[in-house]
């Protein structure tokens, strides 16, 4: 969506600077080092103003910052409203407030594309019910998570695909590449209704599955602040594997259960040998003294950082993808966009719209004019973005 007055021009474009760079991680002096390669010197100061709008680049300064930013030309000028209201970080995550800001802009970005592509393809999109369970007593989350389950369809069989399960859910569900343990997830709701979960992607899927599952245990629960964290973790695990299905494969009460047979259960529903345990020791199926054991067992094995055991299930969003690949064989965004909307994006070559000027003879008044507005969109898209056309030109200096 552009915004057509002045200030509010100059306000989008202040803050699409500061989003982009803290959503790549950038600080002030790391955009002056690069935009520097780039034939520009500029201090932190002038950068610093820009973002809070006390004064305004030029189109020149743009366009090379969009190349930093790997970003096309018309990003700084194009405001999908987008907001996010985030739950908190999980308690004991260490994490300094560049790193936040970084994974929660980062965030931001994602779910511009979404909304961008939601709206241009007129998408009606599910969304999801917004619901928050308040509970009394922890054993209440194995009834919820059977509600969840059987709203959801999901009966007792096991989830092949957590992430696709919440997208197709209308959550908007990210990765997010980070070597540091101290973050693994995070989750919040956009001003447009849909629900959003980071899940850090470089880890085993086990843990991935657990930490997209608790978070939505987060959206879906109110609880005392100082038990979310148990609580959410109880969630996750009653999510992926009902109490029934523990009774069914293992029985109502072991007085030992074979590693073994753990394994086969992690890699049928996609959880951990450890948090299996836990889950048995929660339902009452081992006693505490045999959960203790196994525990000392896994770690006198080092199990708690390589456990036994494959996950074959896919853990990787594919909906940003999906919408973008549509988009682009319509002929509604060029490929430049779609890469900037989605940047690890493949396309084929030579894609071209599936539709001719003669087909609109066949076509209702409805269809026309949404096939016609696609194609305005598209024209102004191929516009902003070829360099041949000198973008920059059409709209002048912005001092």
């Amino acid at each position: 969506m552009y915004i057509g007055t002045k200030r509010g021009i100059n306000i989008m474009i202040s803050n699409k600077i500061k989003q982009r760079r803290l959503a790549l991680g950038y600080s002030l002096q790391d955009v002056v080092e690069k935009l520097e390669l780039e034939g520009i010197t500029i201090t932190r100061a002038c950068i610093s103003k820009y973002e809070n709008n006390k004064s305004i680049p030029n189109a020149n300064f743009l366009w090379k910052l969009s190349n930093i930013f790997n970003v096309s030309n018309d990003y700084f000028f194009i405001d999908n409203k987008i907001e996010i209201k985030w739950f908190a970080f999980r308690k004991h995550t260490d994490l300094t407030k560049k790193i936040e800001n970084r994974i929660k802009n980062y965030a931001l970005e994602i779910a511009e594309s979404h909304k961008y592509l939601e709206d241009i393809m007129q998408y009606k999109l599910n969304k999801a019910k917004f619901v928050k369970n308040e509970i009394r007593n922890i054993e209440e989350l194995e009834d919820i998570a059977e509600s969840v389950r059987k709203e959801w369809n999901l009966d007792y069989w096991a989830i092949d695909s957590v992430t696709q399960l919440l997208e197709k859910k209308g959550y908007i569900v990210i990765d997010y590449e980070f070597e540091n343990n101290k973050f693994d997830g995070l989750s919040g709701i956009t001003n447009f209704g849909n629900p959003v979960i980071i899940s850090k992607s470089n880890i085993d899927v086990d843990r991935k599955r657990l930490n997209l599952a608790h978070e939505l245990g987060h959206q879906i629960i109110r609880c005392n602040p100082e038990i979310e964290e148990k609580v959410a973790y109880r969630f996750a695990g009653a999510f992926l594997i009902p109490k029934e299905c523990i009774y069914n494969e293992l029985g109502e009460k072991r007085r030992y259960i074979n590693i073994n047979e753990l394994i086969l259960l992690k890699e049928k529903y996609g959880i951990s040998v450890q948090a299996l345990t836990k889950r048995c020791f929660d339902l009452g199926v081992i006693s505490k003294n045999q959960y203790k054991n196994k525990f000392i067992y896994f770690r006198k094995n080092y199990w708690h950082k390589n456990e036994p055991g494959e996950c074959k299930h896919i853990e990787k969003p594919i909906k940003l993808k999906q919408m973008t690949l549509k988009a682009v064989a319509e002929g509604i965004i060029t490929e430049n966009k779609a890469k900037s909307l989605c940047p690890d994006i493949v396309i084929e070559k030579n894609n071209k719209s599936n539709w001719q000027w003669k087909d609109l003879q066949n076509m209702s008044r409805k269809e026309i004019d949404n096939v016609l507005s696609k194609a305005a969109e598209f024209a102004e898209d191929e516009y902003n973005n070829n360099e041949d056309l000198d973008f920059y030109n059409t709209i002048g200096e912005l001092e």
